[in-house]
């Protein structure tokens, strides 16, 4: 399997072995070594985290970030880059989440990265995260700057009020009765929270902390995930069927039976009167300019039409070679 996900670590055999075998048929330089002593070195760099994104990117460029001039010439070298590097060059995952990543569910990015609807922030750090992502995911980035915005939710938050239970006490009153219009701007929105002062210590909606977000959405991947060897199945299944149907598309073959789709389509449309059965019903009508082939109007001075012609010319019935 040569499709093997770069940013998955493998863990088990038979992981260590498909990666192997992917980066093998991808690098040229892992012919430096003999199959035994490739899974030998691999064998070690994946138990210590690596992927084979970072096993590439360090055989490319030192810890400094320069580039190689050229790829290694030998085993050693190769070695050797490999252990200028303290730690792995690219932060590698499991392969349930490098899947997930790659069929457009929760990737490692969203789960470290995009805040949570119910999640409290507890640091100035996760503060800004935290405004920064309402601004946009409610639609009040129009309404003033970040730093207006975050000045009036820091209290909130605060209080322990997450987004969530922020955006309630911006669309109802205390009373349960809700707005009839969205706010339109950020002091509207500071208006709406006051109301709520006296219940400021009581969240109409209750929150969670960012690592139990976290891990909320780890052990989400990981269920969605939980078959891995049926996941990798179902995986290079598709990614071969894709590369089949690809390959497919760019043979000559496949060009023809385009063009001749498109000429029964055309012929259907505007058929040829010489390929017309049966007999025609109404009296025929007679025009002495024709040519003889009763297909178009002789030329000037010539007893034939320039079909007839071209057809003499070339020997082919339909005026040209075929």
């Amino acid at each position: 399997m040569a499709e093997w996900p770069e940013i998955a670590i493998p863990v088990g055999e038979r992981e260590v072995e498909l990666a192997t075998t992917g980066l093998r048929a991808s690098q040229s330089w892992t012919f430096l070594f003999t199959l035994a002593a490739l899974s030998e070195n691999l064998h070690v760099l994946y138990r210590s985290g690596w992927c084979n994104q970072a096993i590439t990117r360090a055989i490319v460029f030192r810890p400094d970030g320069t580039r190689y001039g050229q790829p290694p010439s030998g085993a050693d070298e190769a070695r050797n880059r490999w252990a200028a590097w303290r730690s792995p060059p690219v932060v590698g995952h499991e392969l349930g989440i490098a899947l997930a990543a790659q069929f457009g569910r929760d990737s490692e990015h969203t789960i470290r990265d995009d805040w949570g609807n119910k999640t409290i922030p507890v640091d100035p750090v996760q503060v800004f995260r935290a405004a920064r992502w309402m601004r946009f995911s409610c639609g009040w980035s129009t309404f003033g700057s970040l730093k207006s915005l975050v000045k009036v939710l820091t209290p909130w938050f605060v209080d322990g009020w997450c987004p969530a239970a922020i955006v309630w006490a911006v669309e109802h009153r205390p009373n349960k009765g809700k707005y009839s219009t969205p706010p339109q701007n950020i002091e509207q929105i500071s208006s709406r929270l006051a109301v709520w002062g006296p219940q400021r210590k009581d969240p109409p909606i209750a929150g969670a902390t960012w690592e139990q977000t976290v891990g909320a959405r780890r052990e989400r991947v990981r269920r969605e995930n939980s078959g891995t060897s049926d996941a990798v199945e179902r995986w290079r299944q598709n990614k071969l069927l894709h590369d089949e149907r690809w390959k497919y598309r760019r043979t000559v073959h496949s060009k023809r039976e385009e063009d001749l789709r498109i000429q029964q389509v055309m012929e259907g449309l505007y058929p040829d009167p010489r390929r017309l059965v049966g007999q025609d019903t109404q009296a025929p009508s007679v025009n002495f300019d024709l040519c003889p082939c009763r297909r178009y109007e002789k030329l000037p001075g010539q007893q034939r039409c320039v079909a007839c012609i071209n057809e003499k010319r070339t020997g082919s019935p339909y005026g040209q070679k075929r």
